[in-house]
């Protein structure tokens, strides 16, 4: 059995591997091309290493900046976080602010942010998007096997950025990974506690997630 360290690395590794792929897919499309769903399984995942920006001009760029955003402010904070703490790192995170057409949205947040916004209502006029979802790996670790409470912060700190829709499908990816600190869960029984979360705060989001599922 894996100690809770190592848990802990395992799931910020994933995180970023996942960060690469998802970048390489969206770069590399073709790459990841697949004639039956089943051939998912014979797929040769890697990250786009030959990729180079184009000069003045970036589309899009590895949201690994979105996770370190969630890490730095839990170790900055050396305790639970809040919506204030996240606000104050968001708005002066150069990596984020860096010139993505892709990231707009958070850019605006930050500008609300530097301009003395209030943090809990600063994502309410944003498009909803799921950049910030990249920084919820570190509100499920801190909230490790206890997804309900990984939720609400979830919906909290990704409100930061976010309106209600946007921050939802953020604390659910946080509560999916408190959910997989159980050492006793499945994937299957971890997208049920994340439905039942869907299902039991927002009908909307639950039905966008059940279709396609069922």
């Amino acid at each position: 059995m894996s100690s809770l360290d190592e848990r802990i690395r395992g799931c910020l590794l994933g995180a970023v591997i996942g960060a690469e792929l998802g970048f390489a897919r969206r770069i590399r499309s073709e790459r990841f091309a697949l004639a039956q769903p089943q051939d998912i399984l014979r797929l040769e995942l890697e990250p786009a290493g030959d990729y180079e920006e184009q000069k003045g001009r970036v589309d899009s760029r590895r949201v690994t900046p979105f996770i370190a955003l969630g890490v730095q402010v839990y170790l900055a904070k050396q305790g639970r976080v809040t919506p204030e703490d996240f606000g104050a790192m968001l708005k002066d995170d150069g990596e984020i602010a860096g010139p993505v057409f892709a990231w707009d949205g958070i850019h605006t947040v930050q500008e609300l942010l530097r301009e003395g916004m209030q943090p809990r209502i600063s994502g309410l006029g944003v498009a909803p998007c799921g950049l910030i979802a990249a920084a919820m790996p570190a509100v499920g670790i801190y909230h490790f096997n206890d997804p309900e409470y990984a939720y609400l912060d979830g919906v909290e700190l990704a409100s930061v950025a976010q309106p209600r829709l946007g921050a939802d499908w953020a604390a659910l990816c946080a509560a999916g990974v408190a959910a997989a600190f159980n050492i006793e869960s499945d994937a299957e029984m971890i997208v049920e506690t994340v439905l039942k979360l869907a299902h039991r705060n927002n009908r909307e989001l639950f039905y966008q997630l059940n279709r396609p599922r069922a």
